[in-house]
């Protein structure tokens, strides 16, 4: 025994063996399962909404995620999974015409979780994909009404996303136009006679 160490000195080794072999034993399962269901949600929310990602928009077609950061995230339990509920900002491109969208709202998440993992239940931007849908539909509504196509393509979507409403700003041909969608429980809306 070294001079100073005393019996403290020799439980040590003994101490780090044993914490050595706990972390060998549970790196197969990963942090996240370790961590708890919090951190198996946050990593699959942002494994689901990975760059190159692609979700499908009823209407619109596919969405190729960008990009998407996900801040300010709660996650919590509801019912038999888990919920996370953030602020996204992400970039995005719809459809087979390449109409860029950037967008910046809160999302709710529903999960289902066992004790390996946990997974969207429905898509990892239910509001994204939701409020997409009602827009995309709108054109073709605004088309089917003026007895045309609507044929311009929309270079870009601008959307912020907030617990009672959306603002969408749609840019086309050099020209822009602004809209206000109502957000009921992640279901988008136009107000009537809005085209």
């Amino acid at each position: 025994m070294r001079p100073g160490m005393g019996e403290r000195g020799k439980r040590r080794p003994a101490a780090f063996a044993a914490a050595a072999a706990l972390v060998m034993a549970a790196a197969p399962l990963g942090c996240d399962r370790i961590a708890g269901p919090q951190a198996m949600v946050a990593s699959a929310l942002t494994e689901s909404a990975g760059e190159g990602r692609v979700l499908e928009v009823p209407g619109c077609g596919a969405l190729t995620i960008r990009r998407a950061v996900f801040s300010r995230l709660l996650v919590k339990p509801e019912g038999n999974g888990m919920v996370a509920v953030a602020t996204v900002d992400a970039e995005a491109e719809v459809g087979g015409e390449g109409t860029l969208v950037s967008y910046l709202g809160l999302e709710r998440v529903p999960f289902a979780c066992d004790s390996v993992r946990c997974a969207p239940v429905n898509s990892p931007l239910p509001s994204l994909v939701s409020l997409l849908s009602a827009v995309c539909g709108r054109r073709g509504a605004r088309g089917s009404e003026e007895g045309r196509a609507d044929d311009e393509k929309v270079s870009r979507w601008i959307i912020r996303v907030d617990r009672a409403q959306a603002e969408v700003l749609e840019e086309r041909a050099g020209r822009r136009e602004r809209f206000v969608l109502k957000n009921e429980n992640g279901t988008f809306s136009f107000a009537p006679g809005v085209y």
